[in-house]
């Protein structure tokens, strides 16, 4: 099941914590800035910066739970697609290529549907915090 999901590990966990590394360097020396300059505007600047920070906390739990329906899903389609190939000789033989092919479509089709639900979700997110940062 790692194996299955390295790139999801890779690219939204390993990923997540370099972006957040570079956001926070970036904010603390824009504070920095804007202390120097001017403090009342630093006290406004970072209130402001911490609404756009919000909107993923909000929606943290409904991403954790598409993430996770997307590694079972994709544990489901594995698993389908090494049962109908293994058995391609018994499937023949009994002539139920268009079950297996049914079987093989409705796993592909619940992957795929929960990754366009997790996109739709992270647009959602992006596109709201940057209706917020750019607000702020």
């Amino acid at each position: 099941m790692l194996g299955q999901n390295m790139d999801t590990l890779e690219k939204d966990w390993l990923g997540g914590f370099f972006d957040i590394a570079d956001s926070v360097v970036k904010m603390v020396i824009a504070g920095a800035m804007l202390v120097y300059i001017n403090p009342l505007v630093a006290v406004v600047s970072v209130a402001g910066m911490a609404l756009p920070s919000l909107v993923p906390r909000l929606l943290g739990g409904r991403l954790s739970t598409c993430q996770e329906s997307i590694v079972r899903s994709t544990k489901e389609y594995n698993t389908c697609v090494r049962d109908v190939s293994k058995g391609t000789e018994v499937v023949h033989a009994f002539r139920v290529e268009r079950t297996a092919e049914a079987l093989h479509n409705e796993a592909a089709g619940k992957l795929e549907g929960d990754k366009a639900l997790l996109s739709k979700l992270m647009a959602c997110v992006t596109g709201t915090a940057g209706v917020l940062g750019v607000m702020s």
